[in-house]
């Protein structure tokens, strides 16, 4: 059974990307560079034979698209990392594209990929890298575009451009959610611009979007849609952000924050939104009456805006499994897995009705536990993405240190894997003091405590 062309595309990629790691740390005539080479020549000449052309094969990474022979390369586990370290690769060197020719000699690639694997280990910042060889043509990024990028980067970083997005993208949502409850849909068009900005935002400043999930805003425009509205927001936005860390385009983090943002649309009526301020725990029969109502939201959404919609179909995949209705023949995708990860992540850390929000840390654990005690519920995969972008103690939380002091994590690396940067301060009167990077020095995190008792408003630390 012969390859399909996603399957090669793939093969390709990932032979790419594992002969630039190895060439970062290891001389061209190392065994250990030997196996990826082949792979590559392997897959080359399989992706030759497959387009059945003369034209060369060119990889390009152009506005955040990864794409072979203008192919864009889909989301898969397979090459999450590839997708996320070729892009990388690109940027330090300021490349558009690479492009070999059908003839191009194995010592011709090798060249290349010498300089330019030595190249991004030796670079943090974009410089450009000017290297030729025969059968290999390059497109440098255009020096204009380029000077806009670092323009448009330090606009990116700055957090009030980040909440002045949140606050366009409430009013949208807002007035979305209150035409839906009173009949009415009304174009997306407007929500998913405001996410692509975000998105954008997220590429340079991810911690200020986290930011914005820590919000704890529940007025709305619309009465009684304050808090539906901010923890649909929450919830898109942390997607988009754990999205963004697997590697995904910023195509498909946008349909996973719209999905976000329409989880609960369904709820805005009827019995369904009055269950949702029920002062207890749900019933198994209400909760059924919620999904119930969230399907038939999404329904409603499809027959109004069509059926092809790839975002409202992943999102009634999810509620028709939760109903039990199809059971064992549905396979949950990739993107859908994540969404149902990052919205019960925002669930727990949101108050409810019965019971205060979880802390962070805590949030972390009991979906730990879930994936030990109900294997096939969450992705173990996805649930590692998750806590890599958000750290032991994540992003927000207030803890207490060996010293006494008391801190906000504010990053959940530092310059070292596994220790965050917090910005500490001395709980007796709250004076900040200099952001601290865990690693280099013996002071710990001894506990997390909750702001709330001590009127702390996180946000404040980032925004």
């Amino acid at each position: 059974m012969s390859e399909s062309l996603e399957d090669i595309l793939r093969t390709f990629l990932n032979a790419n990307c594992q002969l630039l790691k190895l060439l970062a740390v290891h001389r061209a005539d190392n065994d250990a560079v030997k196996r990826p080479l082949e792979d590559f020549e392997k897959s080359f000449q399989n992706l030759r034979g497959h387009s059945k052309s003369k034209q060369s094969i060119e990889i390009c990474f152009d506005e955040n698209v990864l794409s072979i022979m203008g192919v864009k390369i889909q989301q898969h586990y397979s090459v999450m990392e590839s997708l996320s370290y070729i892009p990388e690769v690109f940027e330090v060197a300021m490349f558009e594209s690479i492009a070999f020719d059908p003839g191009v000699e194995k010592s011709s690639v090798l060249e290349v990929y010498v300089k330019l694997a030595q190249h991004a280990a030796l670079h943090s910042k974009p410089k450009a890298l000017k290297v030729e060889a025969k059968g290999i043509q390059i497109v440098p990024l255009d020096p204009n575009k380029a000077a806009n990028r670092a323009r448009s980067k330090e606009l990116l970083k700055d957090p009030e451009f980040a909440l002045q997005h949140h606050y366009l993208l409430k009013l949208l949502v807002d007035r979305f959610f209150y035409g839906f409850a009173s009949n009415s849909v009304i174009s997306q068009k407007s929500i998913r611009r405001q996410l692509m900005e975000l998105a954008q935002i997220a590429r340079v400043a991810p911690v200020n979007v986290f930011a914005l999930t820590l919000i704890d805003d529940h007025e709305g425009l619309s009465v009684g849609l304050g808090t539906a509205v901010q923890q649909s927001i929450s919830t898109a936005l942390l997607t988009m952000l754990v999205a963004q860390e697997m590697g995904m385009t910023t195509h498909d983090q946008i349909d996973l924050g719209l999905m976000g943002l329409l989880y609960n649309v369904g709820t805005l009526i009827g019995e369904a939104h009055a269950l949702t301020f029920e002062k207890r725990s749900l019933s198994e029969a209400e909760y059924r009456k919620l999904v119930e109502a969230q399907a038939s939201g999404i329904y409603r959404l499809l027959k109004a805006q069509g059926k092809s919609r790839p975002v409202l179909e992943r999102l009634l995949s999810i509620f028709e499994q939760a109903q039990q209705k199809i059971g064992a023949r549905i396979d949950l995708s990739l993107d859908a897995k994540l969404f149902k990860l990052t919205s019960q992540y925002i669930a727990l850390t949101s108050a409810r009705p019965y019971r205060s929000a979880y802390l962070p840390h805590e949030a972390l654990k009991i979906l730990g536990a879930e994936l030990k005690t109900q294997p096939g519920n969450l992705d173990a995969n996805l649930y590692f993405y998750l806590v890599r972008f958000l750290g032991i103690y994540p992003i927000g939380s207030y803890v207490e240190l060996s010293n006494g002091m008391h801190a906000v994590v504010v990053k959940a690396q530092a310059e070292k894997q596994g220790y965050p940067l917090v910005n500490c301060f001395d709980p007796s009167c709250k004076s900040e003091k200099e952001v601290l990077d865990l690693s280099k020095s013996d002071i710990k995190i001894l506990r997390a405590l909750d702001p709330d008792e001590v009127g702390l408003a996180i946000p404040h630390y980032f925004l």
